[in-house]
């Protein structure tokens, strides 16, 4: 798309870390739109993470950090068009770029969406346009900020291998949990895992059991001693390894949107097992979903009801989860939503 004159000037602020904003969007975003510049936030200063050169095919400028309002400047001559995930990692982005005649479009996640502050509403333009990944907090995005529902592209060719990996298993079952790194409230229900595990028919402490659980995870993290659980810290550098040789996703998230993990893992072929709440019960079949209540609120930008999974229910689906072959491709049907393929047109209309 940027070698086609009939189309904008397309800059894309990029990460170049291993995070879901750096490998699971942005990273994405650039193979599909083929920006004309990328702005590359290096993310060493605020974060610590390791930085990738995954952008070295389109022109860039590498900020250490968080760009200045020249630096901004230069970056946008020539472009008739910006596109962000979450942050312009400058306050003053929007304005100069309005400045600049370059239309401004974020990919928001609701929870650091700092336009719900009245504070900062009234001093910084809204981007001209807002997407919003998920239906998570949609009709409320949509209604104050006239955003579109629009999701991550993911590239299927990325997850082939894997999905034929996981449909041609037919050993002892075996789950994987994605903790990542841990975010606030333990988002993705690693002690409601824990707790569903003691309630489990199969405790597994004498004798052999019929599943298994690998967490894999960013940073150590609370273990449990059931022999049921294998940990994993481990960093591939390809994505798809993450889920590769499993029968399911088990991810008994408290509260968000997006789930990157989700998709991926049904594009893996991956059945996943999630709290029925929104935006998950959007997506999945309630036969993976497990009965959750609403356990304390979290202060971001606005108030968010926090969701725990109920026990005996999560442990119910340890225990009788349908994991066969007519699953797995159930799974993949239900993730196809998500290939960047049928996403491409609604991207294209997005950028004119």
């Amino acid at each position: 798309m940027g070698e086609d004159t009939s189309m904008p000037k397309i800059g894309l602020i990029a990460r170049c870390d291993k995070t879901g904003l750096g490998q699971g969007q942005t990273l994405r975003l650039a193979r599909l739109l083929k920006p004309d510049k990328v702005m590359l936030i290096d993310s060493t200063k605020f974060n610590g993470n390791e930085q990738y050169p995954w952008y070295s095919q389109y022109p860039s400028t590498l900020i250490d950090g968080f760009p200045s309002d020249e630096q901004i400047r230069i970056f946008l001559s020539g472009l008739d068009l910006v596109i962000t995930c979450e942050t312009f990692y400058n306050n003053r982005f929007t304005t100069i770029a309005k400045e600049a005649k370059v239309k401004t479009i974020c990919v928001a996640n609701p929870e650091f969406w700092d336009y719900f502050k009245p504070s900062f509403a009234s001093l910084y333009p809204l981007p001209d346009k807002v997407i919003v990944p998920s239906y998570w907090m949609y009709s409320t995005m949509k209604h104050q900020f006239g955003a579109e529902y629009l999701p991550t592209p993911i590239f299927e060719d990325e997850f082939k291998k894997a999905r034929e990996i996981n449909l041609k298993r037919k050993d002892k079952r075996k789950y994987l949990f994605m903790n990542g790194k841990t975010a606030a409230e333990d988002r993705n229900g690693l002690e409601s895992l824990y707790k569903a595990l003691e309630l489990s028919a199969n405790p597994g402490w004498e004798s052999n059991n019929d599943f298994t659980i690998t967490i894999k995870a960013q940073h150590d993290v609370k273990r449990h001693p059931d022999p049921r659980l294998i940990y994993d810290f481990t960093n591939p550098e390809n994505q798809a390894d993450l889920y590769t040789d499993f029968d399911a996703l088990i991810l008994p998230r408290r509260y968000g949107g997006q789930a990157l993990s989700m998709c991926e893992a049904l594009l893996a072929g991956l059945p996943v097992v999630m709290t029925d709440i929104e935006p998950n019960n959007v997506v999945l079949p309630k036969d993976w979903l497990v009965e959750a209540y609403e356990s304390t609120e979290l202060m971001t930008r606005l108030l968010i009801k926090v969701y725990s999974a109920e026990p005996i229910s999560l442990a119910d689906r340890l225990d009788n989860l349908d994991v066969s072959k007519e699953a797995k491709l159930r799974a993949y049907e239900i993730g196809k939503q998500y290939d960047a393929e049928s996403l491409r047109i609604k991207y294209e209309e997005l950028l004119k």
